[in-house]
Formats: C-alpha cells, structure tokens, sequence
C-alpha cells in the first residue's frame, strides 16, 4: 500500500498512480481560476474548498456556476478559513443564488472581495444580501455591477453602507 495523500499522488513528475481517480480542483496554488464547472465538478469543488487551507483567491467568473452551484458552494465558504477573494461573476447566480449566500457573507472572517456582478441578482437578490454585508465585518470590496437592482435595491443597500465601517469599496 502507498502511503501518499491524494495532493501528493497529484505532484510533478508522479502522474496518476489511482486508476480512474480524479486530480483535486484545487491544487494547492494561492490563486486559483476555474472556468467551467458542472453538476459533478461543483460538489467536488464545494469538498475541497471547505478544508482548502491553501487557496486565497477563487476565480469563478463565468464558469456556469449558476444558482443551484452557488447553493451547493456556499456552505463550504462557511467552512473555509483562508479564502479572502472569491470572483463568481458572469454566472446567472440570480435572487435565489444570492439568498444562499447569505450565510456564508454573514459568517465567513476571511473573505475581504467578493465579486458578484452580472448575475441577475435584481433588487429582490440585493435587498436579501443587503442585511448579511451589514453583519460582515471582513468584508472590503463587493461588486455587484450590472446586476440590474434599480432604485429599489439601491435604497436596501442605504443602512449597509451606513453601518458597515468595514465596505471600502461597493461597485453598483
């Protein structure tokens, strides 16, 4: 029996020594870009990524994560301790995608970017992330550009800006 953890048995010049096993999403590399993920790869990615210790910046950008992805993510960002950039924009992530977030912007103490622009979150998605970016206290930079949230998700945003001392940086 070799005695290799999978992050080793993935090293340079080792190759695949597991017949049929797959490589982790997330190799151990401060920055990370994934593009495409699907129904199988997202709940990997979602393993990985809660005990990841490695990983500071996740670019997800248009990888097809949708809303049904960002629910299956967000519990591990919870769980995840190093993270302190995740880009998840271009990925139609929407209102219902934007409420499963909710916990892991009000619990997670890492994460100092978050970039959710172009998602069709609307003003119903800003108004529900609104209160959870007001609890953050990590929480540096939030883009959520071309989101479409009107006058109407605006105003919700008006107490978070008011109360988190933390928000430097909020792109609308």
């Amino acid at each position: 029996m070799l005695g290799l953890s999978q992050a080793s048995a993935w090293g340079p010049g080792v190759g695949n020594l597991v017949p049929g096993a797959t490589p982790p999403m997330l190799s151990g590399a401060p920055s990370m870009n994934i593009r495409t993920l699907d129904s199988t790869t997202i709940p990997r990615l979602a393993t990985e990524l809660a005990t990841d210790t490695a990983t500071l910046v996740l670019n997800l950008s248009g990888a097809d994560v949708g809303a049904q992805g960002t629910a299956i993510l967000a519990p591990s960002l919870i769980q995840n301790t190093t993270l302190t950039t995740l880009g998840i924009d271009h990925n139609e992530v929407g209102a219902a995608g934007a409420q499963s977030l909710v916990p892991a912007i009000e619990k997670n103490n890492t994460m100092t970017a978050l970039f959710l622009g172009r998602n069709k979150i609307g003003s119903g998605g800003t108004a529900v992330l609104a209160p959870a970016i007001e609890k953050n206290t990590k929480l540096l930079t939030l883009s959520l550009s071309g989101n479409s949230i009107g006058d109407s998700g605006a105003i919700a945003l008006v107490p978070t800006i008011e109360k988190n001392s933390t928000l430097t940086s909020l792109d609308l």
